[in-house]
């Protein structure tokens, strides 16, 4: 899988639970600003979440803002 994400605008989140759906995740971190792409990375057998993911946002300003305050 090729992901195509701009570094300085992208975050890592961890420690998620491992129901967690990606409308959760988009919710929680879209009121940071625009999320652009959200890869949670899930178990290639299982389909399970693997508890992190990551966010593309449409500036660094955004993605920084996110970051600071720790999401959730």
């Amino acid at each position: 899988m090729k992901i195509d994400s701009v570094a300085y605008r992208t975050i890592f989140v961890h420690n998620l639970g491992f129901d967690t759906l990606e409308e959760a995740v988009n919710k929680e971190f879209s009121r940071f600003g625009e999320v652009v792409s959200l890869n949670l990375v899930r178990d290639v057998v299982t389909g399970d979440s693997k508890g992190y993911c990551f966010i593309e946002y449409s500036s660094s300003y955004e993605a920084e803002s996110a970051y600071m305050v720790g999401g959730i």
